[in-house]
C-alpha cells in the first residue's frame, strides 16, 4: 500500500514537471493586413495621357503604371541633349586657340630679331590670352549644357510614374484625360497599391503578457476564411510601450505569401508560445 501511494505521489510530481516544461501558449485575436499601402500621385499637375493596369490587376516593381503628357518636357530635353552633343564651339574656339599660339610664337621671334615692335608682340599675346579663356567659357558652356540635360531628363522622367513594389491595384481613381493634381489630403490619387507579400499579422495583446512574447518567435496563424487553415508566421515587432486606456500592446508578425493565396484584410487567430519574463 505504501508503494503504491509513493507511485502515485511519483506520477503526479513527473506530469507537473512534464506540464511545466511544455511551452505555454495564448490564442488572441489579430487581423491580416497588406505589408505596404500607397496611393500614386504626380509629383506635379499633368494631363494624365494613359493608365496601363486597371483595379484587381498584379503589377511588378518599376511597371510603368501611369503616362502624363511631357511633350514640353521632352523638347526641352532633346533642346539640352543637342546642346550637349555640340561639339562646333569647342572646335572653333581651339582652332582660334591654336592660330593665336603660332602667331605669338612668331611675333615673338621677330620681336627678337627686331622686326617687330613691342605692341605687335603684346597684342599676339592678348589674342593668344583671349582664345584660351574662350575655349574654356566653350568647355563650361558643353558642361552646362550637359547638367541642363540631366535635370532636363529628371523632369520627364516623373511623367512617368512607376510601381514602386510587386503587388496588387486595389483602386483607380482617375481616367486618361483627367488633369493629375500634385499634392495629398483631398485631392485624389491616381492609383491605390498594397504589397501582398509578406503580409502583416496585426495582433493586439493584454498587458498582462508584455515580455512574454519575443521578436523572432515563430507564431501559427489560422484564418477564419477559409475556415481552419494555418499557417506559419514569425513575429517582426513587439512594441515595448503600452497603450493605458485599452490595456494593450501591439504586436506584429510577417507571415509569407509567395502564391499571393492568403488575402489580406481578414481577420485570424494567433496562437502565440509564451516565455518568462526576464526583463
Amino acid at each position: 500500500m505504501k508503494w503504491f501511494t509513493l507511485s502515485i505521489t511519483t506520477l503526479c510530481l513527473a506530469s507537473s514537471a512534464w506540464a511545466a516544461e511544455q511551452p505555454k501558449t495564448v490564442e488572441l485575436d489579430a487581423m491580416i493586413e497588406p505589408h505596404q499601402t500607397v496611393e500614386i500621385r504626380s509629383p506635379s499637375e499633368g494631363l494624365i495621357k494613359g493608365i496601363t493596369v486597371d483595379r484587381g490587376d498584379s503589377v511588378k516593381k518599376d511597371q510603368v503604371l501611369v503616362q502624363l503628357d511631357s511633350g514640353q518636357e521632352e523638347s526641352t530635353a532633346a533642346l539640352w541633349r543637342f546642346r550637349a552633343k555640340m561639339e562646333a564651339p569647342i572646335k572653333s574656339a581651339m582652332a582660334r586657340c591654336d592660330f593665336s599660339l603660332r602667331k605669338e610664337k612668331r611675333l615673338s621671334q621677330l620681336y627678337g630679331d627686331e622686326y617687330a615692335s613691342q605692341a605687335d608682340k603684346e597684342e599676339a599675346e592678348a589674342e593668344q590670352q583671349l582664345a584660351q579663356a574662350q575655349l574654356a567659357e566653350a568647355k563650361e558652356n558643353r558642361r552646362i549644357a550637359e547638367l541642363e540635360l540631366a535635370r532636363a531628363v529628371e523632369i520627364l522622367n516623373t511623367k512617368t510614374l512607376r510601381s514602386p513594389f510587386s503587388g496588387v491595384v486595389v483602386e483607380r481613381f482617375l481616367n486618361p484625360g483627367a488633369v493629375a493634381v500634385a499634392g495629398s489630403g483631398e485631392k485624389k490619387p491616381i492609383l491605390k497599391l498594397v504589397s501582398l507579400d509578406p503580409l502583416h499579422v496585426e495582433i493586439v495583446a493584454p498587458v498582462a503578457l508584455m515580455g512574454q512574447i519575443k521578436k523572432g518567435e515563430k507564431i501559427e496563424v489560422r484564418t477564419e476564411v477559409p475556415e481552419g487553415v494555418k499557417y506559419e508566421a514569425t513575429v517582426s515587432t513587439v512594441d515595448l510601450v503600452a497603450d493605458a486606456p485599452s490595456g494593450t500592446f501591439a504586436v506584429r508578425a510577417e507571415l509569407p505569401n509567395p502564391e499571393m493565396k492568403i488575402s489580406a484584410g481578414v481577420k485570424c487567430k494567433a496562437v502565440i508560445p509564451l516565455q518568462k519574463d526576464v526583463r
